[in-house]
């Protein structure tokens, strides 16, 4: 994990309503990682980084 993922990660929304949710921290953390390397997110999870604007997600169901 670089600066730049750690910045961004600061600046991603969270909920206060998953605040305490360990995964709701890891999907933010990933979705820093995939927003400042510019890269694509394929996963079933879609709603859990939908808030997240930076990030370009696709729902790997539906390939």
């Amino acid at each position: 994990m670089d600066a730049a993922v750690l910045t961004v990660r600061g600046e991603l929304p969270a909920g206060n309503d998953r605040a305490a949710d360990v995964r709701a921290l890891h999907d933010i953390y990933v979705g820093a990682t995939v927003a400042v390397e510019r890269l694509p997110l394929l996963t079933a999870n879609v709603d859990h980084f939908e808030r997240m604007d930076d990030v370009s997600v696709a729902n790997w169901t539906s390939f």
